[in-house]
């Protein structure tokens, strides 16, 4: 028989005498038979720190009742085990003494919990009945970043607005967020900078101030020209010679001498007015091919001009076979004599779109741009050229590109960053 002061628990009758006349006092006898209950889950929880200090998994109340893993544990006389679970890891004991009162205890605390049924003691405890282990919650998802909530969108067709707000990158970074992620848009911040694209554009006309001659320009049927100077320059004045339309080459119709190619975009306009009453104009532009052969020309809109200068317009895709363009100004049928006074010539080739400011080489530098010529002053072809370039067609959005692939050029180019944490976004400068 195992030595009793080696064993864990069991309040043995050879330890403690009891008199009779003491068994009859019924308060003192459910304080030791509590008591009894209190000593075998102390000796539980030791015997369990005991077992996983060593890495022993303790199954059931019968591995540490028969000391199969070296650690034995008798329940003390009248003490019932009423719950025992384990997973190897989380534990609870519920015990009930002969006083009929609940105890447990658990691998959370040290504290021995009571209460009116197992459960309840259990739950004092800090673990239940059926000590499932503490449930782990998941760890949080990572927020989704900036770019992965950014590349989860394709436009559906081309988005010309960002071009008409890029006075400003914020306008057009909230225009994409509330396109791809409707009600998102940007904390309020003074982090901002004008995006305005400045691009390279050449004049195609090669004497459009009308400097010192009616050079570039031919006559056609239904009207004279003549050169007439002003302080820097001059303008074109055109005299109608019947009552029928009359047309003004806005080239050296001799040699057709500005290049086109199929395919490309052509745009024209012209500044006009009369030197009295109206007139009903348009301009045009002529597609010619290597052999100087008209193939079609492309008449923008017929519009009504008085003493005041406007500028008729017309743009057109050259077709096949156009090696040349020549731009043309036409006048409506009216009275012979009338004159009208052509200035400021402006032929070029892109995206109609994309609003050109008409310029010659001579203009002084400003607003981003200096100009030349390439070639003799009023006699070649001029330039406008970027003090720092950017794309126009960066500020459309294609369509099939995610709003990523089309902030992410304009955030690198500006040196901002566009960032997404806690549900709110933020455009901030990087330092």
């Amino acid at each position: 028989m195992a030595n009793p002061f080696l064993v864990l628990g069991g309040v043995a009758a050879s330890i403690i005498a009891v008199t009779v006349g003491v068994l009859t006092v019924p308060g003192w006898v459910a304080d030791a038979q509590d008591a009894a209950a209190y000593s075998d889950l102390r000796n539980i929880r030791s015997a369990m720190a005991n077992a996983a200090s060593t890495h022993i998994h303790v199954a059931s109340f019968d591995d540490l009742d028969n000391g199969e893993w070296g650690t034995r544990v008798n329940l003390s006389g009248g003490v019932e085990l009423t719950g025992f679970t384990s997973d190897g890891r989380a534990w609870c004991a519920t015990v009930m003494s002969a006083a009929g009162n609940h105890f447990a205890v658990s691998h959370r605390s040290p504290k021995i919990g009571t209460g009116p049924t197992p459960e309840a003691a259990a739950e004092d405890a800090g673990c239940t009945t059926d000590t499932e282990p503490p449930v782990e919650e998941p760890p949080a998802e990572p927020e989704p970043t900036a770019e992965e909530l950014l590349s989860g969108f394709e436009a559906p067709a081309e988005d010309f607005t960002p071009y008409t707000l890029a006075s400003s990158l914020r306008s057009v970074v909230n225009h994409t967020l509330a396109a791809a992620i409707p009600g998102a848009q940007l904390e309020p911040g003074a982090d901002d900078i004008d995006i305005t694209p400045h691009w390279r554009v050449t004049n195609l006309h090669k004497n459009p101030a009308v400097v010192d001659s009616a050079k570039n320009y031919v006559a056609r049927a239904g009207s004279t020209i003549a050169y007439v100077p002003q302080a820097t320059s001059g303008y074109l004045e055109v005299t109608a010679t019947g009552t029928n339309y009359g047309e003004v080459w806005v080239v050296n119709s001799a040699v057709q001498d500005i290049p086109a190619t199929p395919g490309e975009s052509y745009n024209f306009n012209i500044r006009a007015r009369t030197l009295s009453g109206t007139r009903s104009v348009q301009v045009g532009l002529v597609w010619i091919n290597a052999a100087n052969g008209i193939i079609e020309t492309k008449w923008g809109p017929t519009i009504s001009i008085g003493t005041t200068y406007v500028r008729p317009e017309v743009t057109g895709v050259a077709p096949a076979g156009t090696a040349k363009v020549g731009p043309i100004f036409r006048f409506a049928a009216g009275t012979s004599g009338q004159k009208l006074a052509l200035d400021n010539a402006m032929v070029w080739e892109g995206d109609p779109r994309f609003h050109v400011e008409p310029f010659t080489g001579m203009d002084n530098p400003g607003g981003g741009y200096s100009y030349e010529f390439l070639g003799a002053r009023d006699n070649s072809t001029s330039v406008r050229i970027p003090d720092i370039e950017r794309d126009p067609r960066t500020l459309v959005w294609q369509e099939g590109d995610t709003a990523f692939q089309f902030l992410s050029p304009l955030l690198d180019s500006t040196g901002f960053e566009l960032v997404h944490g806690d549900g709110k976004w933020a455009l901030r400068k990087v330092s």
